[in-house]
């Protein structure tokens, strides 16, 4: 049974090598692009960011890209003991490889819905600021986004206030 075994194993690397069309040529196959469906998400356990962003949520996208776009260029700013080049230059492309993703995804036929134009252009601003390291994107990712949340958290909290009838 040890030749059974063999056998076996070898049946075993051959279907795991690469897969070919019947043009000769190698057949690919994106981890994004997997027939989803609803029934798919309750036979595997499907993590929730994936099955949100597999459901249409290109919103939540947006919202991924932005912070990955400002993780990236705090890495940058922090201090050289913090983060090496080659730390930093992971974390850059592996957040552009996320969005990228993201864009295809959008573009795909395996989301309900493609993706609205606002959401594309916001992904692929993110983008653009990590791959061209402009100095005043940079601050508006940095600093001018954050006093715009502030200034409107201040201008919420008396409407919130009122809402509740002055109540703290």
């Amino acid at each position: 049974d040890a030749v059974a075994a063999a056998d076996a194993d070898a049946a075993k690397k051959k279907m795991a090598g690469p897969k070919l069309n019947a043009d000769g040529t190698y057949a690919t196959q994106s981890a994004l692009m997997e027939e989803y469906t609803s029934q798919t998400a309750k036979a595997k356990e499907v993590p929730k960011l994936r099955k949100l962003l597999l459901a249409g949520d290109f919103f939540l996208s947006t919202v991924i890209a932005t912070t990955l776009t400002k993780l990236a260029l705090k890495m940058v700013r922090a201090d050289a003991a913090s983060f090496d080049a080659a730390t930093r230059n992971r974390a850059h492309g592996e957040a552009l490889l996320y969005m990228a993703a993201i864009l295809r995804l959008g573009r795909s036929t395996t989301p309900p819905h493609p993706i609205d134009r606002d959401s594309y252009e916001r992904i692929a601003l993110c983008m653009r600021v990590l791959l061209e390291r402009d100095a005043r994107a940079e601050r508006v990712f940095l600093r001018a986004c954050r006093r715009s949340f502030h200034l409107m958290l201040a201008a919420q909290s008396p409407d919130a206030a009122a809402a509740r009838g002055g109540k703290t």
